[in-house]
């Protein structure tokens, strides 16, 4: 990979990071949300919740003078206030896919974000071997089994 392109990738991966710590800084604070109509039937909702981020596909409603677009933000509280009342869950408190009567979309913690820039970041910059030892071999099957125990895990 030429220098310039690793560079930019670090670049652009570390301006990512820093632009979610402050979201992630502004989410107990504020919440925001971007809704919007998807097709005549279903609409799109994209948000910031406390310590979470996530997406929202949901049925329209029978409203037909719905805008194409709309931003919202208002203070955190108010938004916990109105999900308590909304639904038998808080969004913020899952984390993954999750789907129920005409609801899906996914809820994921900054933090997850975070470290997915951080790798994307650092990746550039690792000699990557053609060869992998038995040792390589066995770590990467190690881990990949803990992940998958932990995905389980939390699902249940």
């Amino acid at each position: 990979m030429p220098c310039y392109l690793r560079i930019a990738v670090t670049v652009l991966s570390l301006t990512a990071c820093v632009m979610l710590v402050a979201l992630w800084k502004r989410s107990y604070w504020w919440t925001d949300g971007i809704n919007g109509q998807l097709t005549s039937k279903y609409c799109l909702g994209v948000g910031s919740m406390p310590g979470c981020f996530g997406t929202l596909i949901y049925s329209r409603s029978p409203r037909p003078s719905m805008p194409r677009w709309t931003i919202t933000t208002r203070p955190t509280d108010q938004w916990l206030a109105s999900a308590r009342h909304s639904g038998p869950f808080i969004p913020s408190r899952i984390w993954g896919a999750f789907y129920c009567s005409g609801l899906s979309g996914f809820v994921l913690p900054y933090w997850f974000g975070l470290t997915f820039a951080v790798v994307i970041a650092t990746a550039p910059w690792i000699r990557w071997s053609k060869r992998f030892s038995l040792r390589t071999l066995l770590i990467a099957t190690t881990l990949v089994a803990a992940g998958l125990g932990l995905i389980v895990a939390f699902a249940r």
